[in-house]
């Protein structure tokens, strides 16, 4: 004879995110983007490791996925108690005096705060030769670049629309040699006089090109960083496609 469960027993199968209320979903998701810095679901998928979808799909059910956690405490020692709740330090990780941090970080360019060196993130590193250049890679010119491997950075040098590139060459020392990591701001930005950009050629991959203003043309000249002798390309648009300004290298010395 089976046992008719009273509405008392039942449990609504979305009413929990294993344990979690799903009224606490967007709270806890605020706090996931107030501690990682992001305001869209692309940077926040870079910082986790995983595709924009799987964002869209955790929304979509009102569940956190329990890896995301796990993520971010490797990653950045971010409290998942603190996460889940909104109480307690906000980071647990190894300090000198052995004492969590108990506030979110603060994005000020002008201070490098001790969780931004204690705390790291792996990011993908790409190669500067693309697989190909048929296709839409116009559109979406990462997807172009092939990933050769990851590197630990420290937060202040992993902020969101970073992408790190790896010089296979010395086409821009010495600026940016052979063996050289540099990271490179994709956000969408007018181009400065005198910056260093990363720029995305058919048939050649990436080249590093700085940007200068010509006054009397009213256009910018990109130049070579080294002193190869090479033809100026000018034009009010960028010749090729632009990733981004170059805003730090990391190389030995």
């Amino acid at each position: 004879m089976r046992r008719k469960l009273s509405p008392h027993h039942v449990r609504k199968s979305n009413s929990y995110d294993r344990g979690n209320p799903v009224e606490d979903f967007e709270e806890i998701f605020a706090r996931i983007q107030s501690v990682t810095r992001t305001k869209t679901q692309e940077d926040l998928a870079k910082i986790l490791g995983i595709r924009q979808s799987s964002i869209s799909d955790t929304k979509s059910r009102k569940t956190i996925p329990s890896g995301w956690y796990l993520t971010l405490f490797d990653t950045l020692g971010v409290n998942p108690h603190w996460l889940r709740r909104g109480s307690g330090p906000v980071y647990l990780r190894a300090k000198a005096d052995d004492s969590p941090n108990d506030t979110p970080p603060k994005d000020k360019p002008d201070e490098l705060p001790d969780y931004q060196l204690q705390a790291g993130l792996s990011v993908p590193v790409y190669s500067m030769r693309p697989r190909s250049t048929k296709g839409s890679w116009k559109k979406t010119p990462l997807r172009s670049l092939p990933v050769i491997g990851r590197i630990m950075l420290p937060l202040c040098y992993a902020k969101p629309g970073i992408i790190v590139l790896f010089a296979e060459t010395e086409a821009a020392a010495p600026t940016l040699r052979k063996g050289a990591y540099a990271g490179v701001d994709t956000r969408p930005a007018t181009p400065v006089d005198g910056k260093l950009y990363a720029v995305l050629l058919p048939h050649e991959g990436v080249v590093m090109r700085r940007f200068v203003w010509d006054a009397m043309q009213r256009r910018f000249l990109q130049k070579a960083e080294n002193d190869a002798p090479m033809p100026q390309r000018a034009s009010n648009k960028c010749s090729g496609t632009l990733l981004g300004r170059v805003c730090w290298v990391l190389q030995h010395i």
